[in-house]
């Protein structure tokens, strides 16, 4: 290398011209702890040509453990390609104030970045880590106990504490000066309704008062938004209705903090609460967030800044704040094509743009609460174990179209800011996105052709913008309790957002789920498509669809009852229960198959496959009548859509035998026809013989005659036995009218008795 020769000269054993802290460094290479420049007479600054001298030269004469240094500023590029370094390397709170290029290099062990600052580009294309790349926070100081109060402490007694303390000088030496980012700023509380139970005392009979929750709910405040998602998942059946209605988030604008504890105001909340689900404040007081409801503060997080651009993070729980210094990269991190042996470790990382196409980690990739402010690309990444990015925020696009996890893909409490893509992606075992948030309503969310060895979790999770799972196939669960489609955008607009590429504000066609699919309570805000998919077992209980009287306002197509599409869905059971957990009663039964037929002829076009398939699974539960009724249903749908004859046949046929299900109906109308004639024959005819005599038949007789014109092929020879009266000859007509009603009738109710009318 030219700059490092230039540097080095022909004499490998010193660095000529040394800084004072590159001296320094020089005479404690074997050092077995850091090699800390803070507070060093010395001072911190080295030059990049220093390090790649260190690292390529001077490997053998540093102790075993490697080389750790701390506190340095570097002040020009570090280059690093295409070297080996057979060391572990190891900075912590370092200041990288140029670019870093590590493409192509290799390192033969561990390469940790602990709480450091990268001022420019990271680039490491193609770089070779054998064991595991680390980018987490450094700890800066032991917990700083704060006692049990329920009041978090403000930002101005944390910047008293770090000074009082000298923890500010003493890692970061004349730098006292550090400001609140007031936009980054999370706070959290726990709010739990709670109600008197008494209890008799068995010992002494006396009754005993005590408070037991009815349910928790988690608040998380986080730049001027606030988002309440139930907490607990065994909810007593006293607390039901409430926490199926509380998957609302985010509320804005309106909750307010309690100035004397720094508690949520209930008051506002409730307010809120009402207008987003929609119903009367009254409501809300009684069912969700009771008067003697809790709102303690749980945890603060504080992000700082320093006008050098240093950042400092404090968090608050409960007892104690920790104080960390994330690392933070200003500039584009570049990883395309690299391969980490071992584990890449970027918790709590922040990120401007980071580039990850064709990454390789031979372990686990975790970047729990990491931070990007720009595109973050993982195409085509390969992670061996697990990718686990919980808590973190991806404020503009994020693409993962062909990544490959051989464990588990976990985006718990995440928040995407813009476009996130998980197209052809596969997870050899669970997709984990529990109260994610897809926070763009102009941003697409896309799983088009993921594979899923076991479950995928979106319990709770926000869809702001168009969501597309087209292909998808989950070989376990998909749980989407209390998740909120809210798209809503006509298709005309969509079209336009999505380049045509799906037609649906949220699309699951052609998905596959060989377990649950489990939609209960979940919100779609309008059309959603389930055509051609396929269910093990599919649960509708409690979903929310968009009000009718709600998108009147839209003038395109498709109408309000075409926004379900189920053509060509299959599932081997499902159902829609609200009125109590499932207990497989006959009366859920009933309700389940009230509520879908319901969905169905509200919501979607006919389709008559989807009713077949209704059909036979509550025939596979054994109820042979519920079945009927939804063959019924779906004939009766049938009629609607045709037009002419095939019209008036339709409706023939369910008036006479009920399409085959009900041919009571047409022995009904045979018998009634029977009866009636057989009255009128008494009063309109005589009987023949003797001849003469013109005397009435009986009322049995005249039945008898009646049910003999009826039959069309008996002959019971009673047309030789009245006839009409001379004055009444026009019931000879009727008679007439009855044999041919006795054509149609007979022939038809023995038909559906055999099952040859379907």
């Amino acid at each position: 290398m030219p700059g490092l020769s230039a540097w080095a000269g022909d004499d490998t054993n010193r660095f000529p011209n040394p800084l004072p802290a590159e001296e320094f460094i020089q005479t404690h290479l074997t050092n077995q702890d850091f090699i800390d420049l803070a507070g060093q007479q010395t001072g911190r600054v080295l030059r990049g040509e220093f390090l790649e001298w260190l690292l390529t030269k001077k490997v053998s004469q540093l102790s075993h453990g490697g080389l750790h240094l701390k506190n340095a500023v570097i002040t020009n590029a570090v280059d690093l390609r295409n070297l080996d370094v057979a060391a572990q390397i190891h900075f912590c709170c370092c200041h990288f104030q140029d670019r870093v290029d590590l493409a192509a290099a290799r390192f033969g062990h561990d390469l940790t970045f602990e709480g450091c600052r990268f001022d420019g580009e990271f680039s490491a294309s193609a770089l070779r880590v054998g064991g595991s790349l680390e980018l987490k926070p450094f700890q800066l100081s032991a917990a700083w106990e704060t006692g049990p109060a329920t009041v978090p402490p403000a930002a101005a007694s944390l910047q008293h504490y770090l000074a009082t303390n000298e923890m500010i000088q003493s890692w970061s030496p004349g730098q006292t000066n550090f400001i609140p980012d007031t936009n980054r700023l999370m706070q959290t509380w726990e709010i739990a309704d709670v109600r008197n139970l008494i209890f008799a005392n068995p010992t002494n009979l006396n009754l005993t008062l005590t408070n037991q929750w009815t349910n928790i709910f988690e608040a998380t405040a986080w730049g001027g938004r606030l988002f309440l998602v139930q907490k607990n998942d065994d909810v007593p059946a006293a607390a039901t209705a409430s926490a199926k209605n509380l998957a609302v988030g985010p509320l804005t604008n309106q909750w307010t903090l309690v100035a004397e504890t720094g508690a949520l105001d209930l008051p506002s909340l409730r307010a809120q609460l009402a207008t987003a689900l929609g119903t009367d404040l009254k409501f809300i007081s009684d069912q969700t967030l009771t008067t003697n409801a809790t709102c303690a503060a749980r945890s603060v997080r504080w992000h700082f800044d320093s006008p050098a651009g240093r950042p400092l993070v404090a968090e608050w729980s409960e007892s104690s704040v920790n104080f960390f210094q994330p690392t933070l990269f200003r500039r584009a991190t570049v990883l395309d094509g690299a391969i980490i042996t071992g584990k890449l470790d970027a918790n709590r990382a922040e990120f401007q743009a980071l580039q990850c196409h064709s990454l390789k980690v031979g372990d686990d990739l975790v970047m729990f609460e990491a931070h990007c402010d720009q595109a973050v690309n993982f195409i085509h990444a390969q992670i061996v174990h697990d990718f686990y990015v919980p808590g973190s925020s991806f404020k503009s696009r994020f693409n993962a179209t062909g990544m490959s996890v051989g464990g588990s893909l976990i985006i718990d409490g995440s928040r995407f800011g813009d476009q996130a893509n998980f197209d052809v992606a596969a997870v050899g075992n669970d997709f984990k996105g529990q109260r994610v948030r897809f926070e763009n309503p102009d941003a697409l969310t896309e799983f088009r052709s993921l594979k899923v060895e076991g479950l995928m979790d979106f319990t709770r999770a926000q869809f702001a913008g168009p969501a597309n799972f087209i292909l998808a196939h989950i070989k376990g669960n998909f749980q989407a309790q209390d998740a909120t489609f809210e798209d809503a955008r006509s298709f005309q607009e969509l079209k336009r957002l999505t380049g045509d590429t799906f037609t649906f504000n949220t699309d699951f066609g052609s998905m596959r789920v060989d377990g649950f699919a489990i939609f209960e309570n979940v919100r779609f805000a309008r059309s959603v498509s389930f055509r051609n998919a396929r269910f093990g077992n599919l649960y509708f209980d409690g979903v929310r669809w968009p009000d009718a009287r709600g998108l009147m306002t839209y003038t395109n197509d498709p109408k309000t009852n075409d926004l379900l599409r189920l053509e060509g869905m299959e599932f081997e059971t499902i159902r829609d229960v609200t009125s109590s957990h499932f207990l497989h009663t006959k009366a859920q039964l009933v309700e389940s198959q009230t509520n879908l037929l319901e969905m169905f002829a509200s919501r979607s076009p006919y389709s008559f496959d989807i009713y077949a398939q209704l059909e036979n699974y509550f025939r596979r539960e054994g109820t042979p009548a519920l079945a009927d009724e939804i063959f019924i249903k779906a004939k009766e749908r049938e009629r609607v859509e045709a037009r002419g004859l095939p019209r008036l046949a339709n409706w023939f046929l369910g008036w006479t035998v009920g399409y085959g299900r009900q041919p009571w109906r047409a022995f009904g109308w045979s018998l009634g026809v029977i009866g009636v004639w057989g009255f009128l024959c008494q009063g309109c005819m005589v009987r023949k013989n003797p001849p003469g005599k013109n005397r009435p038949p009986s009322l049995g007789f005249a039945l008898f005659y009646s049910l003999g014109t009826f039959l069309p092929i008996i002959d019971l020879g009673t047309e030789k036995e009245l006839e009409s009266r001379h004055d009444q000859q026009w019931f000879n007509y009727l008679i007439a009218l009855e044999k041919i009603l006795g054509y149609i009738l007979v022939p038809l109710w023995t038909m559906a008795l055999t099952g040859l009318i379907k």
